[in-house]
């Protein structure tokens, strides 16, 4: 072989070697020679691809720069596209209950984790939602404990996630519907108000927001007699420590801990829990058994 295994080009014969010897010039030595050079060049790249690899290449820890985007399934991506064009796209269906979206390059199969961004284009009613990707066949959606979604849990310009999961039996695509941005829980709180007002009583008697503040995953809403509610959601599953609260509470406020597995969206948390609580925030211990993220909810009378 012309190289050591170690990308080291051997040749057989030395002509220094062979002068010193006392050998002369020989047509069958230069041949074998020669044909040992040939070999190690069939053996390499060449930069116009007539020629490709053998087996797993190893760049030593080396990066490929100025790579190309890929538009094959199995092409490589390079480190923009990733971040550019990571699974987002626009709801394209003009009927409720139905989600369309247009992803490039196809999507050949689904595995199970895979995640899309989408814009809703119309809020849904009553009924079962799919999402249907490219020309593959229309999946349902259902929320994080593997129920239908209700009326009004997507709402026209928002946009949600929604994850591809098969498990073994049925495939199906979990969406993330935070419960503060369900039409319907806005609805019905409005409604449930409304009910409990006594019509002849002035604004300055009822209760309303007069703040809200959302960055990512923060949020908070605070009323017009003090009350705050306030949140966050997605953080790292194995955490314990202290967490402050967003805006401080007058006094100890109602907590409560959600999760969400990513694996098996059907176990919430049960062994997060907040071991001391105060007016700015809060110390909790414990991890979710298979989740990879939790969230919590405060509320109380604010400063």
């Amino acid at each position: 072989m012309p190289f050591d295994g170690n990308g080291q080009f051997k040749r057989k014969y030395s002509w220094q070697d062979d002068k010193n010897n006392g050998i002369k010039i020989l047509a069958d030595r230069h041949d074998d020679e020669d044909d040992n050079i040939a070999l190690g060049l069939s053996q390499c790249l060449t930069r116009d691809a007539q020629s490709s690899p053998l087996t797993d290449y190893n760049w030593g820890n080396n990066k490929i720069i100025n790579l190309r985007e890929g538009t094959n399934a199995k092409d490589a991506v390079n480190l923009s596209q990733l971040q550019e064009n990571y699974m987002f796209a626009e709801d394209i269906s003009p009927a409720q209950n139905i989600v369309n979206i247009l992803i490039s390059p196809n999507i050949t199969s689904f595995s199970n984790g895979m995640t899309f961004f989408v814009k809703i284009n119309n809020t849904n009613t009553k009924g079962t939602v799919t999402l249907r990707v490219n020309t593959k066949e229309a999946l349902p959606v259902v929320n994080s404990d593997g129920n239908a979604l209700q009326e009004g849990w997507l709402v026209k310009g928002r946009i949600y996630r929604f994850t591809y999961y098969f498990d073994g039996i049925a495939a199906k695509f979990f969406a993330e519907v935070p419960a503060d941005l369900r039409l319907s829980n806005i609805l019905e709180v409005g409604k449930e108000m409304f009910a409990k007002t006594d019509l002849s009583n002035t604004l300055e008697n009822i209760d309303y927001i007069v703040e809200t503040w959302r960055n990512g995953s923060s949020w908070y809403r605070r009323y017009k007699s003090g009350w705050i509610e306030q949140g966050e959601r997605g953080l790292v599953a194995n955490f314990s420590g202290n967490r402050n609260f967003i805006l401080p509470f007058l006094e100890i406020p109602f907590v409560t801990i959600t999760g969400i597995s990513a694996r098996n969206a059907y176990n919430w948390a049960s062994n997060i829990f907040p071991n001391f609580i105060s007016a700015t925030g809060f110390t909790i211990s414990g991890a979710l058994a298979q989740g990879v993220s939790w969230g919590w909810q405060a509320q109380g009378m604010g400063e």
